[in-house]
């Protein structure tokens, strides 16, 4: 049966929370028209990150749950499915490529190595979340940016250092995208960009400097890893 905007509110503003409402009106408006305006959607996603789960005060993953915006609106291209998982698949090679490049700086035990494999990890949980939860992509991106800070403050370089601080920087940036998988990988865009030259930097400095025990594997992985994050930047 049809449902209008004041069914809604009045049979859910004594017992849901705003936020509930807020979700309520979203769907009342998707189901009586059609198409939403450009301000319609600019409106209920300014609500949306006022107050929706991803300004949490507490640091906590985040459960699995549908965000509502990604069923009211898509990015200006429609992606199929076996798009949108490659995106994170993307990203999954290039945490991959960290790891393999990992290897190549020395024993496991240094933190150099270590640290470099724990950014490849992290790299990889955010591809796992690419698609499927953008708050969960957040959390992931920020622990892989410290990580590559940490890596920052290890190099004696001080050109290797500011590659890694700028890889750092980017990651950082996405963290604070805020929406869903819907704008947060298009909003992402320069900074996958960004990130991918400064590996391939880092990479071509290593391999200039022999600046680790095989710096002509580390420059490969680290190739790949680039080209990877590139191409996925390409695909929006």
């Amino acid at each position: 049966s049809p449902i209008s905007k004041n069914t809604v509110l009045k049979s859910s503003a004594n017992i849901l929370s705003p936020m509930k409402i807020v979700n309520l009106l979203c769907i009342a408006v998707a189901i009586t028209s059609r198409d939403l305006s450009a301000t319609t959607v600019a409106a209920f996603r300014v609500i949306f990150e006022r107050h929706g789960p991803l300004q949490q005060s507490t640091r906590r993953r985040p459960l699995q749950t549908p965000c509502v915006c990604c069923h009211l609106w898509r990015p200006t291209r429609i992606f199929s499915s076996t798009e949108l998982q490659m995106g994170g698949d993307h990203l999954i090679n290039a945490g991959q490529e960290l790891r393999t490049a990992a290897t190549c700086v020395g024993p496991e035990n240094l933190a150099y190595p270590r640290l470099l494999r724990e950014a490849g990890e992290n790299l990889m949980e955010v591809g796992q979340y690419w698609t499927e939860s953008w708050e969960a992509v957040t959390y992931a991106a920020e622990d892989t940016s410290s990580i590559f800070q940490s890596l920052s403050r290890l190099q004696q370089s001080p050109e290797l250092a500011g590659l890694y601080s700028g890889s750092s920087s980017e990651l950082k940036a996405i963290s604070g995208i805020v929406g869903c998988t819907s704008v947060g990988p298009p909003s992402a865009v320069a900074n996958l960009e960004r990130l991918s030259k400064y590996l391939e930097e880092t990479a071509q400095f290593v391999e200039k400097e022999k600046a680790c025990q095989d710096s002509r594997g580390f420059g490969k992985s680290l190739r790949k890893a680039s080209k990877e994050i590139m191409t996925l930047a390409k695909q929006y």
